[in-house]
Protein backbone atom coordinates (compact mmCIF):
# COMPACT_ATOMS: atom_id res chain seq x y z
CA UNK A 1 0.00 0.00 0.00
CA UNK A 2 1.58 3.32 -0.90
CA UNK A 3 1.05 6.38 0.88
CA UNK A 4 0.27 7.97 -2.22
CA UNK A 5 -2.15 5.16 -2.99
CA UNK A 6 -6.19 6.43 -3.02
CA UNK A 7 -6.82 2.96 -1.16
CA UNK A 8 -4.47 4.70 1.85
CA UNK A 9 -5.81 8.44 1.83
CA UNK A 10 -9.49 8.03 1.61
CA UNK A 11 -9.80 4.39 3.38
CA UNK A 12 -7.08 3.20 5.32
CA UNK A 13 -5.58 6.65 7.35
CA UNK A 14 -9.30 7.85 7.98
CA UNK A 15 -10.56 4.49 9.11
CA UNK A 16 -7.35 3.87 11.71
CA UNK A 17 -7.15 7.31 12.73
CA UNK A 18 -11.05 7.46 13.13
CA UNK A 19 -11.27 4.09 15.39
CA UNK A 20 -7.66 5.29 17.18
CA UNK A 21 -8.52 8.52 18.33
CA UNK A 22 -12.26 6.54 19.39
CA UNK A 23 -10.63 4.62 21.99
CA UNK A 24 -10.50 6.75 25.39
CA UNK A 25 -6.79 7.32 26.06
CA UNK A 26 -7.24 5.69 29.54
CA UNK A 27 -7.60 2.52 27.43
CA UNK A 28 -3.73 2.75 26.25
CA UNK A 29 -3.10 -0.74 25.65
CA UNK A 30 -6.37 -1.09 23.63
CA UNK A 31 -4.79 1.47 21.32
CA UNK A 32 -1.36 0.48 21.79
CA UNK A 33 -2.71 -2.98 20.12
CA UNK A 34 -5.42 -1.32 17.57
CA UNK A 35 -2.21 0.35 16.40
CA UNK A 36 0.04 -2.99 16.26
CA UNK A 37 -2.90 -4.46 13.99
CA UNK A 38 -3.22 -1.41 11.73
CA UNK A 39 0.17 -1.59 10.87
CA UNK A 40 0.59 -5.16 10.47
CA UNK A 41 -2.33 -4.74 8.17
CA UNK A 42 -0.58 -1.92 6.54
CA UNK A 43 2.46 -4.07 5.78
CA UNK A 44 -0.05 -7.26 4.93
CA UNK A 45 -1.35 -5.15 1.61
CA UNK A 46 1.62 -4.94 -0.16
CA UNK A 47 2.65 -9.28 0.59
CA UNK A 48 1.12 -10.82 3.52
CA UNK A 49 4.36 -13.12 3.85
CA UNK A 50 6.32 -10.18 4.18
CA UNK A 51 4.37 -9.97 7.99
CA UNK A 52 5.97 -13.23 8.93
CA UNK A 53 9.11 -12.17 8.70
CA UNK A 54 8.47 -9.35 10.74
CA UNK A 55 6.50 -10.93 13.10
CA UNK A 56 9.90 -13.17 13.64
CA UNK A 57 12.26 -10.85 14.07
CA UNK A 58 10.27 -8.72 16.08
CA UNK A 59 9.68 -11.82 18.65
CA UNK A 60 13.10 -12.97 18.44
CA UNK A 61 14.80 -9.76 18.94
CA UNK A 62 12.84 -8.60 21.75
CA UNK A 63 13.68 -11.86 23.45
CA UNK A 64 17.18 -11.37 22.86
CA UNK A 65 16.98 -7.61 24.10
CA UNK A 66 15.51 -8.90 27.21
CA UNK A 67 18.21 -11.70 27.79
CA UNK A 68 21.14 -8.96 27.50
CA UNK A 69 19.26 -6.24 29.80
CA UNK A 70 19.58 -9.11 32.12
CA UNK A 71 23.12 -10.31 31.80
CA UNK A 72 26.00 -8.73 34.41
CA UNK A 73 28.52 -10.53 32.63
CA UNK A 74 30.59 -7.94 30.67
CA UNK A 75 31.19 -11.19 28.06
CA UNK A 76 28.15 -12.81 27.65
CA UNK A 77 26.42 -8.89 27.68
CA UNK A 78 28.48 -8.05 24.57
CA UNK A 79 28.73 -11.48 22.68
CA UNK A 80 24.67 -11.13 22.40
CA UNK A 81 25.28 -7.85 21.16
CA UNK A 82 27.53 -9.02 18.86
CA UNK A 83 25.09 -12.18 18.08
CA UNK A 84 22.06 -10.06 17.45
CA UNK A 85 23.82 -7.58 15.14
CA UNK A 86 25.49 -10.15 12.89
CA UNK A 87 21.17 -11.78 13.00
CA UNK A 88 20.04 -9.17 11.73
CA UNK A 89 22.96 -7.88 9.51
CA UNK A 90 22.61 -11.15 7.72
CA UNK A 91 18.89 -11.19 7.52
CA UNK A 92 19.36 -8.11 5.70
CA UNK A 93 22.13 -8.72 3.14
CA UNK A 94 20.79 -12.04 2.64
CA UNK A 95 17.13 -10.60 1.04
CA UNK A 96 19.21 -7.43 -0.72
CA UNK A 97 22.03 -9.68 -2.35
CA UNK A 98 21.22 -13.42 -2.62
CA UNK A 99 20.01 -12.57 -5.87
CA UNK A 100 23.24 -10.58 -6.87
CA UNK A 101 25.72 -12.97 -5.86
CA UNK A 102 24.04 -15.54 -7.30
CA UNK A 103 23.49 -14.55 -10.67
CA UNK A 104 27.27 -13.49 -10.63
CA UNK A 105 28.35 -16.93 -9.83
CA UNK A 106 26.46 -17.80 -12.62
CA UNK A 107 28.14 -15.95 -15.05
CA UNK A 108 31.64 -16.55 -14.11
CA UNK A 109 30.58 -20.21 -14.03
CA UNK A 110 29.45 -19.89 -17.60
CA UNK A 111 32.53 -17.74 -18.72
CA UNK A 112 34.49 -21.01 -17.39
CA UNK A 113 32.78 -23.49 -18.87
CA UNK A 114 31.12 -25.46 -16.02
CA UNK A 115 27.35 -25.51 -15.43
CA UNK A 116 25.16 -23.30 -13.82
CA UNK A 117 22.97 -24.09 -10.93
CA UNK A 118 19.12 -22.80 -10.73
CA UNK A 119 19.13 -19.52 -8.61
CA UNK A 120 16.18 -18.66 -6.18
CA UNK A 121 13.92 -15.84 -6.64
CA UNK A 122 13.88 -14.22 -3.56
CA UNK A 123 11.60 -10.64 -2.95
CA UNK A 124 13.00 -8.18 -1.05
CA UNK A 125 10.46 -7.29 1.84
CA UNK A 126 10.00 -3.54 1.49
CA UNK A 127 10.94 -1.43 3.79
CA UNK A 128 13.40 -4.23 5.37
CA UNK A 129 16.48 -1.80 5.41
CA UNK A 130 14.39 0.66 7.94
CA UNK A 131 12.75 -1.66 10.50
CA UNK A 132 16.34 -3.72 10.76
CA UNK A 133 18.56 -0.53 11.25
CA UNK A 134 15.53 0.54 14.11
CA UNK A 135 15.69 -2.46 15.51
CA UNK A 136 19.62 -2.50 15.92
CA UNK A 137 19.61 1.04 17.68
CA UNK A 138 17.14 -0.28 20.18
CA UNK A 139 19.58 -3.33 20.40
CA UNK A 140 22.66 -1.20 21.10
CA UNK A 141 20.43 1.46 23.79
CA UNK A 142 19.54 -1.41 25.37
CA UNK A 143 22.80 -3.16 25.84
CA UNK A 144 24.72 0.52 26.97
CA UNK A 145 22.08 0.34 29.53
CA UNK A 146 19.70 2.97 28.33
CA UNK A 147 16.72 1.54 27.89
CA UNK A 148 14.72 0.45 31.10
CA UNK A 149 12.46 -3.11 30.22
CA UNK A 150 10.06 -2.73 28.03
CA UNK A 151 7.09 -4.42 27.37
CA UNK A 152 6.42 -6.84 23.91
CA UNK A 153 3.53 -4.66 22.57
CA UNK A 154 5.10 -1.46 22.81
CA UNK A 155 8.49 -2.79 21.20
CA UNK A 156 5.84 -4.43 18.53
CA UNK A 157 4.36 -1.25 17.70
CA UNK A 158 8.12 1.12 17.63
CA UNK A 159 8.85 -1.88 15.23
CA UNK A 160 5.97 -1.83 12.87
CA UNK A 161 5.02 1.53 12.87
CA UNK A 162 3.13 2.01 9.13
CA UNK A 163 3.90 5.71 9.03
CA UNK A 164 7.56 4.65 9.34
CA UNK A 165 8.03 1.05 7.97
CA UNK A 166 8.48 1.45 4.51
CA UNK A 167 10.50 4.58 4.11
CA UNK A 168 11.60 5.99 7.50
CA UNK A 169 12.72 8.18 8.92
CA UNK A 170 14.59 6.01 11.70
CA UNK A 171 13.45 7.10 14.52
CA UNK A 172 14.84 5.83 17.80
CA UNK A 173 12.89 4.31 20.78
CA UNK A 174 14.73 6.66 23.27
CA UNK A 175 17.39 9.17 22.82
CA UNK A 176 20.25 10.55 25.38
CA UNK A 177 20.70 14.13 25.95
CA UNK A 178 23.56 16.42 27.02
CA UNK A 179 23.23 15.41 30.84
CA UNK A 180 23.27 12.06 29.77
CA UNK A 181 19.54 11.32 31.06
CA UNK A 182 16.81 8.91 29.02
CA UNK A 183 15.02 11.32 27.08
CA UNK A 184 12.16 8.65 25.34
CA UNK A 185 11.19 9.92 21.57
CA UNK A 186 8.61 7.42 20.45
CA UNK A 187 7.68 5.82 24.03
CA UNK A 188 6.92 9.18 25.15
CA UNK A 189 4.45 9.63 22.03
CA UNK A 190 2.97 6.13 23.01
CA UNK A 191 2.63 6.33 26.52
CA UNK A 192 1.56 9.72 27.03
CA UNK A 193 0.21 11.28 23.89
CA UNK A 194 -0.22 14.90 23.83
CA UNK A 195 -3.37 15.71 21.68
CA UNK A 196 -4.47 19.48 20.44
CA UNK A 197 -6.97 20.06 17.40
CA UNK A 198 -4.68 22.71 16.07
CA UNK A 199 -2.09 19.72 16.13
CA UNK A 200 -3.95 17.40 14.44
CA UNK A 201 -4.65 20.66 11.95
CA UNK A 202 -1.54 21.50 11.46
CA UNK A 203 -0.39 17.74 10.33
CA UNK A 204 -3.42 17.16 7.80
CA UNK A 205 -2.36 20.14 6.06
CA UNK A 206 1.44 18.78 6.05
CA UNK A 207 0.15 15.48 4.93
CA UNK A 208 -1.87 17.60 2.08
CA UNK A 209 1.12 19.51 1.11
CA UNK A 210 3.02 16.63 0.59
CA UNK A 211 0.66 14.27 -0.95
CA UNK A 212 -0.08 16.96 -3.83
CA UNK A 213 3.49 17.46 -4.24
CA UNK A 214 3.87 13.62 -4.91
CA UNK A 215 1.03 13.21 -7.03
CA UNK A 216 1.05 16.08 -8.51
CA UNK A 217 4.66 17.06 -9.33
CA UNK A 218 6.93 13.67 -8.37
CA UNK A 219 4.90 11.61 -10.25
CA UNK A 220 4.55 13.41 -13.29
CA UNK A 221 8.41 13.75 -13.27
CA UNK A 222 9.03 10.25 -12.65
CA UNK A 223 7.50 9.22 -15.65
CA UNK A 224 10.51 11.03 -17.45
CA UNK A 225 12.68 9.16 -15.64
CA UNK A 226 10.76 5.98 -16.68
CA UNK A 227 11.25 7.25 -20.21
CA UNK A 228 14.63 7.40 -20.26
CA UNK A 229 15.67 4.61 -18.82
CA UNK A 230 13.29 1.75 -20.52
CA UNK A 231 15.21 3.88 -24.08
CA UNK A 232 17.29 1.04 -25.61
CA UNK A 233 19.89 3.76 -26.73
CA UNK A 234 19.20 7.14 -24.66
CA UNK A 235 21.34 9.92 -25.62
CA UNK A 236 23.89 11.99 -23.18
CA UNK A 237 21.07 14.61 -22.63
CA UNK A 238 18.68 12.21 -22.18
CA UNK A 239 20.41 10.22 -19.46
CA UNK A 240 21.40 13.70 -17.57
CA UNK A 241 17.64 14.53 -17.20
CA UNK A 242 16.69 11.12 -16.18
CA UNK A 243 19.25 10.99 -13.64
CA UNK A 244 17.75 14.60 -12.11
CA UNK A 245 14.22 13.32 -12.54
CA UNK A 246 15.05 10.70 -10.46
CA UNK A 247 15.68 12.79 -7.15
CA UNK A 248 12.52 14.71 -7.27
CA UNK A 249 10.48 11.90 -7.97
CA UNK A 250 11.43 10.04 -4.77
CA UNK A 251 13.04 6.70 -7.58
CA UNK A 252 16.18 6.47 -5.79
CA UNK A 253 14.38 5.96 -2.39
CA UNK A 254 11.94 3.47 -4.02
CA UNK A 255 15.09 1.35 -5.20
CA UNK A 256 16.92 1.47 -1.84
CA UNK A 257 14.27 0.98 0.55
Amino acid sequence: MSFASHIFVFYFLPIVLLIYYLIPQKCLLLRKAFLLIASYAFYAWLNPLFVILLVFTTIFNYALSRIIAGFKSNSMHLSLMVICVVENLGLLGFFKYACFFQDNLNSMLKLFGAGTFSALKIALPVGISFFTFKILSYIIDVYRGNLPAHSFLDFACYVAFFPQLLSGPIQRYGTIDAKSERVPVFAEQLEARIEFLSRFSYGVALFILGFSKKVLLANVIGKVADAVFAAEAPGAMDVWFGVFACFPSGEVAQYEA
